[in-house]
């Protein structure tokens, strides 16, 4: 398992309760029957099934709860959006490149650079909303 998983898996284990994450790590680490974790625990099998349910249930959450964390911080911020629309001048023609070879120079701009320049959008980019984030990473990506 990768170190990033499996620091993903153990952090999420650790926030379980551990009558919860008992039975998860001793049925899926130490291969252990439902029988055997039942009677190690003084539970009935039926309990330990439930508590895998829940537990399972519980673990998703967490993981969930992780990863968005993660990525919600690795969102770009207004620095990325800064160097970004610094860039856009250079993909954009010079007016005398333009004059000479209008298809030739407006074929070298991304078709998100030019839609983007002709609906003005390049005023609100930066304003920290998640739609401009999004164009932004499109605009990037083209």
């Amino acid at each position: 398992m990768a170190d990033d998983e499996s620091a993903i898996v153990w952090e999420a284990l650790s926030q379980l309760p551990e009558n919860y994450g008992e039975p998860l790590v001793l049925f899926y680490r130490e291969d252990q029957s439902v029988h055997d974790i039942a009677d190690a625990l003084e539970l009935s099998e039926n309990a330990v099934k439930q508590r895998f349910s829940c537990g399972r249930t519980l673990l998703k959450d967490k993981v969930h709860a992780l990863v968005e964390g993660v990525l919600v911080r690795a969102r770009p911020g207004p620095a990325f959006t800064i160097v970004v629309l610094a860039a856009l001048p250079a993909m954009t023609p010079t007016t005398a490149t333009a004059a000479a070879a209008p298809t030739a120079a407006l074929a070298k701009v991304p078709v998100a650079a030019n839609s983007v320049i002709a609906s003005g959008w390049l005023g609100m980019v930066g304003d920290g909303s998640r739609a401009n984030h999004r164009f932004v990473w499109r605009l990037v990506r083209s």
